[in-house]
């Protein structure tokens, strides 16, 4: 396997930079769900119950990674938040 380091602009929308992109489009194609759409509205875990099960076979995710973030993208919408969940 050969990886390539690539830079690009970035943006909110992760998914939207191209090399990114390009890599979900070769990987996945457009048979994905992304539990983290922007802009973000409501906790993964409820968007991903309103899905019927075994209609989707692929997630990718992109979570909002800081703490800053998690308070902008919760917080925003009056959600709680907790950085120190375990699963």
């Amino acid at each position: 396997m050969k990886i390539n380091r690539i830079w690009s602009m970035p943006n909110h929308r992760t998914f939207s930079i191209k090399p990114i992109r390009e890599l979900l489009d070769r990987v996945f194609g457009e048979e994905y769900v992304d539990p983290f759409p922007y802009p973000f509205k409501e906790d993964a875990l409820d968007f991903l119950k309103r899905i019927d099960n075994d209609s989707v076979t692929k997630l990718a995710f992109d979570p909002p990674y800081s703490p800053r973030q998690l308070k902008e993208m919760y917080g925003g919408i009056g959600l709680a938040y907790n950085t120190k969940a375990s699963y």
